[in-house]
């Protein structure tokens, strides 16, 4: 089953909406030059005051997500490779590609970021590829030029081969890529490669942790620590410290819900305050009155007593 949902992974940051290049276009605004009229609708939903009248047919629509995912997770390849290159990464973040794949055809690229694996897969596409996902250059005009807006754990694009291949900034900032950092070129058959970076062994559990099958997460040791007789110890600590992080999340959670309600009780406090302000002074116009009325009648009462 393909993904038929339609709509924008998008990132919103300090009440900012990040509109696709061509939808801006598509209404008659420059980029560099125009402000944007929109209408907030509601939290999801913003109306466009466009430039210029669009017809029907021409109402530009999001990308539905089969266009930059696929229809399930990718591959879990477990098998351990006997070929394997180590290219260093490049200042341009190029990676040297092995011969065989240094032809001039159509490429399909996924990016897998998990939050346990994390690799990239280059296929050879089929013509069903070529007719189903788009071309690197019209999704950077979606997700921005670095595709920073996409939020997603996997994203698929077409390229045409080169002898090399960049990494996408999308992805070297998860996977913390660095310049002059070696990572592994991987072919699995004719058609497909891997590129990851190379497997660690933890220094606490002695485990291997592979970013193409699971990745790990760093933790601090002492000398005194790395000793096997206290991997108990350390797990223990590792546990407690994982507890203590746990408990933080909620604390934070509960301290965001509370401001909420702070804020939502400024809020009426504000009207209730308002409120007031303007009772006040229809107390003191009434006062005023009555003390008009008063002087009347005791001018009346001194004209009778005279």
């Amino acid at each position: 089953m393909e993904a038929k949902e339609e709509g924008f992974i998008r990132k919103v940051s300090f009440s900012r909406v990040t509109f696709p290049e061509r939808i801006l276009k598509a209404y008659g605004y420059d980029l560099t030059k125009d402000t944007m009229m929109v209408q907030q609708l509601s939290n999801n939903e913003v109306f466009i005051i466009g430039r210029r009248p669009l017809e029907q047919g021409q109402v530009p629509k999001p990308y539905p997500g089969f266009k930059f995912q696929g229809d399930h997770k990718v591959e879990d390849f477990q098998n351990h490779f006997d070929v394997v290159y180590k290219e260093a990464v490049s200042n341009n973040y190029d990676i040297k590609l092995p011969k065989d794949f240094q032809v001039d055809t159509l490429s399909k690229i996924t990016l897998c970021m998990e939050e346990n694996r994390e690799f990239i897969l280059i296929e050879k596409a089929t013509e069903k590829d070529a007719k189903r996902y788009e071309k690197i250059k019209d999704l950077k005009s979606e997700f921005g030029k670095n595709l920073q807006h996409f939020v997603g754990e996997e994203f698929i694009y077409l390229q045409a081969k080169v002898k090399s291949f960049r990494i996408p900034r999308l992805f070297r900032d998860r996977a913390g890529i660095r310049i002059g950092e070696k990572v592994r070129v991987i072919p699995i058959d004719s058609r497909r490669l891997l590129i990851a970076k190379d497997a660690l062994i933890c220094a606490v559990s002695g485990d291997t942790m592979d970013p193409i099958k699971q990745t790990g997460k760093e933790a601090i040791v002492c000398k005194e620590c790395k000793k096997k007789e206290n991997l108990s110890e350390v797990n223990e600590i590792i546990k407690l410290l994982s507890t203590i992080e746990q408990k933080l999340d909620q604390t934070s959670k509960q301290c965001m819900e509370y401001k909420k309600k702070c804020e939502h009780q400024c809020k009426e406090n504000q009207l209730l305050k308002d409120e007031n302000e303007k009772m006040m002074k229809r107390v003191g116009k009434v006062e005023d009155f009555l003390q008009s009325f008063q002087s009347l009648i005791g001018d009346d009462k001194n004209e009778i007593d005279l």
